[in-house]
């Protein structure tokens, strides 16, 4: 989702509807078509798709209460749906396999097929960005930017440190 609409520069009132095909092994663990609350976000797709057709990321800050309630979450996931696809259930269950259609406004389609390895794995690992913008956004509202700076900078030199410990005395509160 977020290599489609990152690459099709998808605004998010742009999007008339998410098709989210894929086998059961995706589809089976999804609790909740519409979620309510955070908790619930973590147990559907269309929550973290519509995260990610919002925000272009699904982190702590979209996992919030007050996130998922409002009216623009909760209008985006009514505009997703998942189906069924039983050419992708016939390829087995050994990776996580999916294919995602959002339809625009104007009629246009744009469709593409997840990567097979999971982001941060390690067939698709991290790039050092990404892995120090995950921790800030972790960090985010607990540590302050110069805070951020310096546990970053300490975890990058872990193997320097006479004493891994000083890494937890980093993120106390």
């Amino acid at each position: 989702m977020l290599r489609l609409v990152t690459e099709g520069d998808v605004a998010p009132d742009n999007i008339e509807q998410v098709t989210v095909h894929a086998g059961s092994n995706i589809l089976n663990p999804i609790r909740y078509p519409v979620a309510a609350n955070h908790l619930q976000a973590k147990f559907s797709l269309p929550a973290a798709l519509a995260m990610i057709a919002l925000d272009r990321q699904a982190g702590k800050r979209e996992f919030s209460d007050a996130f998922v309630a409002s009216q623009a979450m909760q209008d985006m996931q009514r505009r997703i749906r998942t189906e069924f696809d039983a050419e992708i259930e016939g390829q087995g269950f050994d990776k996580m396999r999916s294919r995602i259609t959002i339809q625009l406004k104007n009629g246009h389609e744009i469709s593409g097929w997840a990567d097979e390895r999971y982001r941060g794995g390690p067939e698709n690992p991290l790039t050092d960005a990404e892995l120090e913008g995950k921790v800030r956004s972790c960090c985010n509202g607990v540590l302050s930017p110069e805070a951020q700076d310096n546990l970053i900078r300490t975890a990058w030199s872990v193997t320097d440190l006479p004493d891994a410990s000083a890494i937890a005395e980093l993120i106390r509160v």
